[in-house]
C-alpha cells in the first residue's frame, strides 16, 4: 500500500516539464499584467470631482484617517488606563 510519493525521486523529464509549465504560467501572468497596464495607460487619467476646491480623494482619505485616529484614541485610552491601574 503506497500512501505518499512525497520526497521520492522523479525522472528528469518530469522535472523539465514542470519547469516549462511553471515558466509558461509565470510568462502568461506577466503578459496579462502588461496588457492590463497598457490598457489603463491608454485610457488616460480620470477626472474626479472636487469638494470645495479640494481633491475628493484626499478629502475622503482625511476623513477616514481622522476616523481611525479617533477610534484608536477611544480604544487606546481605556486600555491604557486599565494597564496603568494594574501596574
Amino acid at each position: 500500500m503506497k500512501i505518499s510519493n512525497f520526497g521520492a525521486p522523479t525522472k528528469v523529464g518530469h522535472q523539465i516539464s514542470n519547469y516549462k509549465s511553471c515558466f509558461l504560467f509565470l510568462a502568461s501572468i506577466l503578459l496579462l499584467l502588461a496588457s492590463v497596464s497598457i490598457a489603463f495607460a491608454a485610457g488616460g487619467g480620470s477626472d474626479y470631482s472636487t469638494f470645495f476646491t479640494l481633491d475628493s480623494r484626499k478629502v475622503i482619505w482625511f476623513i477616514a484617517q481622522m476616523h481611525l485616529f479617533f477610534g484608536a484614541f477611544v480604544l487606546g485610552v481605556p486600555i491604557f488606563a486599565v494597564v496603568i491601574e494594574g501596574v
